[in-house]
């Protein structure tokens, strides 16, 4: 369970100014020690106890400066006796402004610490205050000259990189910055602060995980990238996670993994010869893809003991973790299973590579449901022992592949050069098959047919005996009542579409109302049909078979008074027309 640590001052001198607030607890003495570089990172919530005992054990029982632009002394007492390191003192100093940052006192005090902490807050006041004036110069010498430890959490961590995101607009979402990666508050510095070993070219996150920040990081690298035509780097840290960095490059991760998802990130622009963004400019999506590998990225998780690791003196050479591929399109961030790059091994100029349009990759659909036939063929123009992996079956190939047998389903699957640092992911579908399906109307003795689903051609039966056969998938067909009409496809395991014609419902008569004589149109082929004939309460007034001229019936009311009559046709099924005698 996460501990929340609240500091108690054992001894304490606090000194008021306009400019900045000290807090200092242990000896006020000055002493030399044989401090050791560093840098710890940390996400941003709680410290985590064994990297902040790491931080301190770099100060080798020195003296330790936290800076900070608000709150107060959380971190004396935790520094100085909560976590059992011995140390000579710690001096907390909350800066308001830059004649703060550049107080002699102020400046003297960094200069004679053994490790230096940058606490939470908002990092354009770090920016504001400490950059570009004698603190600055006074931190760069501290960390390259004496080389003492320096760390920081949140936006103390957020400057430590030779490259940050300075907040100066504010904070920004991964949406509003993969929207637009020119949008105002993607606000960065380069190469103008802090100097740093092994963060050269490196901008860093924290809180990554709440919210989600890999979108906006990704952005930040590509800005850097785009602007100044170099490979960018990152490092990030969830909330709870630090990250070491020793003199020899080594990034050891501490967190509370498996008990918490606690992740530290190193992102490297891939090392291909076209690693810049497709598409970067202003009020236009984030377009990073480079074959869906832009960002190669390891993610390793944060252990108790720290022991997992990643080296910064390479890039490459790694423990406990798991490479991944991250890539936008047109604002979307996707990230997939990835290798190790091997930059150092295989420089741009000299990995291998084939043309982006290597591969052809055909997906053959289902041809009917249930049957799972689906089918994926891979060709390449180039010639090479290719392998690949598809739903948990290894194959291998040099120039085509087919796979069948395919479910439906989607398939994520890479494909490698036995031998080569090589690697082309592809995501492609298997869709089901489908029955055959449609919509009808009949007007005027004609059906009007539409196949929604099926597969051309398509022949058409009326009453069991074929018509005609078409390739499109609307088409007419002259019927009559009680016709059968049947649409069979190319694909037997389809089905049929059938459709049994009704043309009672189209049966009227005019002129109506009437003065005497009326029509009834039957939309059946007869020689003769009954009528009767009723008043509205049902009463016959007559019966008789009339015979049918051109599909029309010919009855007259002029015998009747005015009134609403019933006439009730007798075909398969009877049918009751209403009349009206004027």
């Amino acid at each position: 369970m996460k501990k929340i640590t609240v500091s108690f001052l054992l001894c304490v001198q606090c000194l008021f100014s306009q400019n900045y607030t000290e807090y200092h607890t242990g000896s006020t003495a000055d002493i030399s020690t044989n401090q050791q570089p560093g840098v710890c990172l940390m996400g941003g919530a709680v410290e985590h106890d064994e990297a902040m005992k790491w931080f301190l054990n770099k100060a080798d029982g020195g003296d330790v400066v936290v800076l900070r632009s608000s709150g107060s002394n959380g971190y004396n007492d935790y520094f100085y006796t909560d976590l059992g390191v011995t140390i000579n003192s710690i001096t907390t100093f909350v800066i308001y402004n830059e004649a703060g940052a550049i107080d002699p006192y102020v400046l003297q005090r960094v200069a004679n610490a053994e490790a230096v902490w940058f606490a939470g807050g908002d990092q354009y006041d770090y920016v504001n205050y400490f950059k570009d004036n004698a603190l600055e110069d006074v931190l760069n010498n501290f960390i390259n000259v004496k080389q003492g430890v320096i760390g920081g959490t949140s936006a103390g961590m957020a400057i430590l990189g030779s490259s940050y995101f300075s907040a100066q607009y504010g904070t920004i979402t991964s949406d509003v910055a993969l929207s637009n990666p020119y949008h105002p508050r993607v606000a960065l510095g380069h190469d103008d602060f802090l100097d740093i070993p092994y963060l050269n070219q490196v901008i860093t996150d924290s809180h990554y995980d709440d919210p989600d920040r890999r979108g906006r990081h990704s952005v930040f690298l590509a800005r850097i990238a785009q602007d100044y035509g170099t490979r960018s780097f990152g490092i990030a840290c969830n909330e709870y996670t630090a990250v070491c960095v020793g003199a020899d490059g080594k990034a050891y991760v501490y967190g509370d993994y498996p008990n918490y998802q606690e992740f530290a990130y190193f992102l490297q622009a891939n090392c291909v010869e076209d690693f810049e963004p497709e598409t970067c400019i202003a009020g236009t999506p984030l377009t990073w893809n480079r074959n869906s590998k832009a960002i190669k990225v390891y993610k390793i998780p944060g252990t108790n003991d720290g022991v997992n690791y990643f080296d910064l003196s390479d890039w490459e050479t790694a423990s406990g973790g798991e490479w991944q591929n991250w890539s936008i399109t047109n604002g979307i961030f996707t990230t997939a299973v990835g290798l190790n790059p091997q930059c150092t091994t295989c420089p741009a100029t000299a990995c291998f590579v084939l043309p982006s349009n290597n591969f052809e990759i055909t997906v053959t659909n289902e041809t009917c449901p249930n049957k799972d036939n689906g089918q994926l063929s891979i060709g390449s123009v180039e010639t090479h022992n290719f392998v690949t992996t598809i739903k948990g079956t290894d194959y291998s190939f040099t120039n085509d592949l087919t796979v069948d047998g395919l479910a439906p389903g989607t398939y994520d699957f890479c494909i490698e050069v036995k031998g080569e640092n090589y690697e082309q992911c592809f995501v492609v579908e298997v869709i089901e098959g489908t029955t055959v399906s449609g919509k009808s109307s009949v007007t005027s003795g004609k059906a009007s047919i539409e196949i929604g689903e099926g597969t051309a051609p398509f022949t058409i039966y009326v009453n069991g005996k074929q018509t005609f056969e078409t390739n499109s998938p609307i088409f007419n067909v002259d019927v009559l009542h009680g016709d059968l009409i049947e649409v069979k496809t190319a694909k037997t395991c389809e089905g049929t579409f059938s459709k049994a014609i009704d043309l009672f419902q189209e049966m009227i008569a005019y002129p109506n109302p009437t003065i005497g004589k009326f029509e009834i149109a039957v939309p059946i082929y007869r020689k003769e049909v009954v009528l009767e004939l009723y008043t509205l309460n049902s009463q016959l007034i007559s019966k008789e078979t009339y015979p049918v001229i051109y599909g029309k019936v010919e009855l007259s009311l002029e015998n009747q008074p005015s009134a609403v009559y019933l006439v009730k046709v007798y075909l398969e099924t009877p049918m009751t027309l209403k009349m009206i005698k004027q």
